[in-house]
């Protein structure tokens, strides 16, 4: 709740692709806007570079991970950023190849960019917009140290979303852990 007692609105984050080409924490991720801990933000561009590396790597068909991003714009409809490309050419980033991702973060108004390569968005190039860039580790111990709460219902609900695979809560922090958050599994161990 805010000053006024009006219920607040979750954080606007933009998704880096390489954040939602591992599955689980697409899932975990996803669930994240799902339950209203953030107000996930993402492009056409970014699903066409995660599904890409994906079928790259054998990993899945096209036509599969095409349904997913499907499914990923109709339970978040708000979370897909157009209108951006105009920004792109007044960015200037280390790889020139990644503006397109500052350039959604500034039209949604995001106040963080959440992916592995953060060092690829140095803090220079998006404090002018009110940007930082997050490692997903980093970004979830704060938010499990906000709301502990949320976030272990947040775990939850994204491990019952793998009905195939059914795995327990440790055999999915472990999955979590082996996937780029060690301290973040670290965290929800200790409770």
């Amino acid at each position: 709740m805010d000053s006024d007692g009006e219920p607040r609105s979750p954080p606007i984050v933009l998704y880096d692709a390489n954040l939602l080409y591992p599955f689980h924490l697409r899932n975990l991720f996803v669930q994240l806007g799902v339950n209203h801990i953030v107000a996930p933000r993402w492009t056409d561009a970014i699903h066409d570079e995660w599904i890409g590396s994906l079928c790259a790597d054998g990993r899945a068909t096209r036509e599969r991970l095409l349904r997913t991003r499907d499914i990923m714009n109709r339970i978040l409809p708000e979370a897909n950023v157009r209108g951006y490309e105009y920004r792109i050419g007044m960015l200037t980033l280390p790889d020139p190849n990644d503006r397109h991702v500052l350039a959604a973060a500034i039209e949604a108004g995001a106040r963080a960019i959440v992916g592995f390569n953060v060092k690829d968005f140095p803090s220079p190039a998006l404090a002018p917009y009110g940007i930082v860039a997050q490692d997903p580790d980093v970004f979830l111990c704060a938010q499990h140290a906000a709301d502990p709460d949320a976030i272990v219902a947040v775990l939850e609900a994204a491990r019952t979303n793998l009905s195939r695979s059914a795995p327990s809560m440790d055999e999915f922090v472990r999955t979590l852990e082996r996937q780029g958050l060690p301290n973040f599994a670290a965290r929800v161990r200790r409770g």
